[in-house]
Parts: C-alpha cells; structure tokens; sequence
C-alpha cells in the first residue's frame, strides 16, 4: 500500500491556508487581550485595614 503525496497549487497555499493562519493566530491574541480586560480588578486595601489585620 503506497501512500500519495498531497500536492497543493501555489495559488491555493498563499491565498487560502496563510489567510487562514493569520487570522487563527489575530483570534488567539484577541482572546488573550479579552480574557484580560474582562478579569476584575484586584481589590486595593486601605492602610487602615491593614493594621486593623
């Protein structure tokens, strides 16, 4: 059983699977920024509290 090579056409890989590409990595970063923004703050004590503790 032999196994067939995939061929693609130049045209096909520069106008299809690196657009696709590019945009899967700008989604990945763009997840990453939101996850970020979307967090609450970290609550800040005031000194008050902190000696009370």
């Amino acid at each position: 059983m032999s196994t067939q090579e995939l061929l693609l056409d130049p045209s096909l890989r520069y106008w299809v699977l690196l657009p696709i590409s590019f945009v899967m990595v700008l989604v990945g970063i763009l997840r990453t920024y939101i996850t970020v923004l979307l967090q609450p703050s970290p609550k800040i004590a005031e000194w008050g509290n902190l000696k009370e503790q």
